[in-house]
């Protein structure tokens, strides 16, 4: 079983196990929700790493997609959805991820 972490705030009495990307991002959202921007988004970077690290790129396009829009202004949230796509080889996803990209600068 994978090491917990108190999510902070309003959600101490929860534990997140820091190994499962599901359970981080559904905690950045329920975060998110109650106005606990900074605490989402490092909860939504777990997941993402957490995916990456298994390889479901799937669902690492989907979270680095709710990080972008979570921080529309961040150069490394389009930087991180286009390494993503690359991963995927998906050709579509990667244009539109670096089309996306050269709009953010």
């Amino acid at each position: 079983m994978g090491a917990c972490a108190s999510s902070g705030g309003m959600f101490d009495n929860y534990a997140v196990v820091l190994d499962d990307p599901l359970g981080q991002r559904v905690t950045a959202h329920a975060l998110l929700e109650h106005g606990d921007r900074a605490g989402g988004i490092a909860r939504l970077e777990s997941a993402l790493l957490g995916y990456q690290e298994r390889a479901e790129w799937l669902h690492a396009w989907q979270v680095a997609t709710e990080l972008v829009q979570a921080e529309p202004k961040a150069i490394g949230r389009y930087q991180s959805r286009v390494e993503v796509a690359s991963q995927m080889k998906d050709t579509p996803r990667l244009c539109e991820s670096y089309a996306e990209l050269g709009d953010a600068f």
